[in-house]
C-alpha cells in the first residue's frame, strides 16, 4: 500500500504502527518509502513517534536500526569524500537544495550523488539513507 501511495505523487508520510516486531517487515516499509515502523506496545511514546514521522523524521525500533546500520556500516569506506559529505547532510535532515547551497554545487549534482549513494549502499529510499547516516555518525 505504501508503494502504491507513493506512486500517486501525493505528498504523504506513512508510519506503520503494528503489534509485531519484525525486522524484515520494517525494512520493507522503509524500502517502499515509509517514514517508519513502530510497535503499538510502546504506549506513551507512540504520540512522540507519530509527531517525529509527521515532521519528517524516520522512526524505527532500535533493533531494526542496528540491523540496517550494521549491515551497511562497512559500505562507508566505499564512498568518496563528496558522497560522505552529502550523506552526512542527509542525516541532519537537509534537503537537496540546502545540501547544494552548503556544498556550493548544483541541485542536479546533489541528486546524482544521492542516486549513487542509494546504489552503493543498496537502499531504495532517502529514509534508509537517513538511518545509515545516523548510524555512521554514532560510530
Amino acid at each position: 500500500a505504501i508503494r502504491e501511495l507513493s506512486r500517486t505523487g501525493v505528498p504523504s508520510r506513512v508510519l506503520a504502527v503494528t503489534s509485531f516486531d519484525d525486522e524484515h517487515t520494517a525494512a520493507d516499509v522503509l524500502n517502499n518509502g515509509g517514514a517508519g515502523y513502530v510497535i503499538k506496545a510502546l504506549g506513551p511514546r507512540l504520540p512522540a513517534y507519530i509527531r517525529a514521522a509527521y515532521q519528517g523524521g524516520i522512526v524505527v525500533p532500535e533493533n531494526v536500526a542496528r540491523t540496517l546500520g550494521a549491515a551497511l556500516l562497512s559500505s562507508r569506506s566505499r564512498l568518496d569524500e563528496r558522497e560522505r559529505q552529502v550523506l552526512d547532510r542527509i542525516g541532519t535532515g537537509l534537503g537537496d537544495r540546502a545540501i547544494a547551497d552548503d556544498l556550493f554545487v548544483s541541485r542536479g549534482t546533489v541528486r546524482n550523488i544521492v542516486a549513487t549513494l542509494k546504489r552503493k549502499l543498496n537502499v531504495a529510499s532517502r529514509a534508509q539513507l537517513v538511518v545509515i547516516a545516523e548510524r555512521y555518525h554514532a560510530e
